[in-house]
């Protein structure tokens, strides 16, 4: 580099001041950050990234402990084999496997060679199988997400076919289906069996989504002239066509196949924001064939909508949200659902409390999973919860805080959740049963996926970071078998004075009340005043009390455990529920806390997604960027210079303090980061006036 700045005409001690200013600013990326601690019977698979975090220089990797970490997402299961994205350090996010062996955990393919990530923001979610082959959307370097096809070896993963960029993938009947911008495309994996079905534009239909299988054929949603449609394909373009179309007042609509029946629950508007009501279909082979099953009106003038849907043998569960304010930030009424097709047999499950939700409804529990004929979800404090055996109500598990939805093994539940207190995180299990559900292993992550004798998830370690983890599904279900397993405290199959019935060591403030050690109650703390002891006593009734509500009055104690409301404030009194997000709290005169208006959360930038958080509030999102540069370093979109102003603002993305959507023509891999490589051919372009620029103003 240096030889060819010689060549060029410009004052050298310029140009070493920039270098010198960004050579000082790289040796400040580098941080460190704690992490968790492990316990069998989960184990390390492997340390796929052992690199130093100080030697990396990379604030990507710099998330826990001493080494880097590779990160482990997107963990799909292809005939018992997991195959993963990672990053080990060196050849970027590349497509992983593992058997649940050490030596059985390596890089597939490096799809765009060299440190260069061929999983970008968008395309970590494509991994998709059909049959024994796994189809994923990668991008060996030309800038977009093209489709592949992997069978696990280097030299069976290749490019299905070029400069196709593929979204939805879905697999049905042995095929695989996808988009590619508005046309409908199947594969079965062999560029000459990669083919265009229709094109949706020219049919009418605008923005396709939602593939869904059903009956053995394909639907999926579009854009009408009309409003929203849903239409079918046979996988030929003469089978391909619109079968129902919703007016334009319908703002919210989604698709779900329920055993060969397809199912359209569309939210009609209002308002201009939520419809009054949910009308949920049923779906023929023909328009004449599609038949409104029933209305579910909503409880206010701001409406309703549906979503989290789960298909259970012939019955459709879902969640509706009935609006008490202002979408697309607001408290809503949730309500569990259930249908068998018929207006008789669509009926409310149970009532799920208020919760603050989000129009998308991304963010908001609870996700709906088959289990045992029913459904068990997580609320929105993260509790477990299941539906009774018949499915017309619900009961708790355990009062959790969870932190990934629950995954049924065998029909034994595992997800990642800690104790209301904030304590005993980890990896749980359950039967079905408030007994039956306990910590496993105290290891921190995501989300569990089973791929042959393992459930393997990326777990948190301060030795290693980020990396994949597994718990042998062997060890599931040992609580009760009277033997101390691993991750047991001890076992006496069933509650004892010396063990809890969930093999965890008696103790008050555990939120497990065990009569035989001498509890009368347990809620969790080790704290008087709130009708529970510090010893796990009932307190007397009449004992005050605070149910943390400014308008009940003075509460006091039942003797019972429970803390009884005294007299309401009256109406008007000022209060604070508790929420952020809300302004102007005074009592109803009926001993509630309700608001006057919403908090309004709008920072101006067009760059973050803004929404408000009930525990924070306002909350500032960066959205990622997504157009490749033209020249990486212009931040300010002139692609002809490349400044000093620019080079130091894309140090302190680096750094962390300046968000990376103020400079995407920094972010050549579309990762969301600066690393010390895009720094590096900023520099690079600046130097060698690639983008026409710099030595100019020199």
């Amino acid at each position: 580099m240096a030889q060819e700045a010689s060549d060029r005409s410009y004052e050298g001690s310029a140009s070493s001041r920039m270098i010198a200013q960004v050579s000082l600013c790289l040796m400040l990326v580098c941080g460190l950050l704690p992490a968790a601690h492990a316990q069998a019977p989960a184990f390390l698979v492997k340390d796929i990234n052992s690199q130093p975090v100080t030697g990396s220089c990379n604030p990507r990797f710099a998330t826990l402990g001493t080494t880097s970490g590779s990160n482990p997402s997107a963990l799909t299961d292809v005939n018992g084999t997991l195959f993963f994205l990672a990053d080990d350090g060196t050849h970027g996010v590349e497509l992983w496997r593992s058997d649940g062996t050490r030596d059985g955990t390596h890089l597939v393919k490096d799809i765009d060679p060299g440190n260069a990530s061929a999983f970008g923001y968008w395309y970590t979610g494509s991994l998709t199988v059909v049959n024994d082959a796994l189809f994923l959307v990668a991008d060996n370097g030309t800038g977009s997400g093209e489709l592949w096809k992997s069978d696990g070896t280097e030299g069976g993963t290749m490019r299905v076919s070029p400069a196709l960029v593929a979204s939805g993938l879905r697999a049905v009947n042995g095929m695989l289906f996808f988009f590619a911008g508005t046309e409908l495309w199947k594969s079965d994996g062999a560029e000459g069996g990669t083919v265009r079905i229709a094109d949706v534009s020219i049919m009418g239909g605008a923005s396709p989504s939602a593939l869904t299988a059903a009956n053995g054929m394909l639907f999926f949603l579009a854009n009408g002239p009309s409003g929203a449609q849903v239409w079918k394909s046979d996988g030929s373009t003469a089978g391909t066509m619109p079968m129902a179309e919703f007016s334009l007042s319908v703002l919210d609509v989604g698709l779900a196949a329920v055993n060969g029946t397809l199912f359209v629950y569309a939210s009609t508007s209002q308002n201009g924001f939520y419809g009054r009501n949910v009308d949920l279909w049923k779906v023929g082979g023909s328009p004449a064939g599609t038949v409104l099953v029933k209305t579910i009106e909503g409880v206010s003038e701001w409406g309703v909508t549906a979503g989290h849907v789960a298909a259970v043998d012939e019955r459709l569960f879902f969640v509706t949200y009935a609006y008490e304010g202002y979408p697309p930030e607001s408290w809503a009424s949730r309500t569990l659902w259930r249908s068998d097709g018929t207006a008789a047999g669509t009926a409310p499950v149970a009532s799920l409390g208020r919760a603050f939700v989000y129009a998308t409804m991304t963010a908001d529990r609870p996700h709906l999973i088959p289990f045992d004929g029913g459904v068990v979800f997580t609320d929105h404090e993260g509790a477990l919860l299941r539906t009774n055996p018949d499915a017309t109500g619900t009961m708790v598990l355990k009062d959790l805080r969870s932190q990934s939805a629950p995954v049924d093994v065998g029909g034994r539940l595992l997800l990642q959740a800690c104790a209301p207190t904030g304590g005993d995180c980890g990896l749980w299990e359950s039967d079905g049963t408030p007994v039956g559900t306990r910590r496993l292993a105290d290891v921190r992550g995501g989300a569990p996926t089973v791929a042959g004798s393992f459930a393997f998830f990326a777990g948190e370690s301060s030795a290693t970071g980020v990396e994949l983890w597994a718990v042998p599904l062997a060890s599931l279900g040992r609580c009760g078998n009277h033997n101390t397993d691993a991750g047991e405290d001890c076992d006496t199959a069933g509650e004892s004075a010396s063990c809890d019935a969930d093999c965890t060591a008696p103790a008050c403030g555990d939120a497990s009340v065990n009569a035989s050690a001498g509890e009368e109650c347990d809620d969790g703390n080790t704290q008087d005043g709130d009708c529970c002891t510090a010893i796990c006593r009932f307190e007397p009734g009449g004992s005050p009390c605070d149910d943390s509500s400014a308008c009940n009055g003075q509460e006091t104690c039942d003797g019972a455990g429970q803390c009884q409301t005294g007299t309401p404030q009256p109406a008007g009194t000022p209060c604070e529920d508790g929420n952020a997000c809300t302004e102007q709290d005074t009592c109803d005169g009926a001993g509630v806390c309700a608001f006057e208006t919403l908090l309004h959360c709008d920072d101006g930038n067009v760059h973050t997604a803004d929404w408000c958080d009930p525990s924070s509030g306002c909350t500032y999102t960066v959205i990622p960027c997504t157009i490749a540069p033209s020249c990486i370093g212009a931040c300010d979109g002139n692609d002809e210079v490349v400044t000093i102003d620019e080079l130091m603002m894309m140090v302190n993305i680096a750094l962390g303090t300046d968000d990376v959507t103020n400079c995407c023509e920094g972010d050549a891999s579309r990762d969301g980061q600066i690393t010390v490589d895009e720094l590096l051919m900023a520099v690079q372009n600046a130097l060698t006036d690639a983008c026409n620029g710099l030595w100019d103003q020199l």
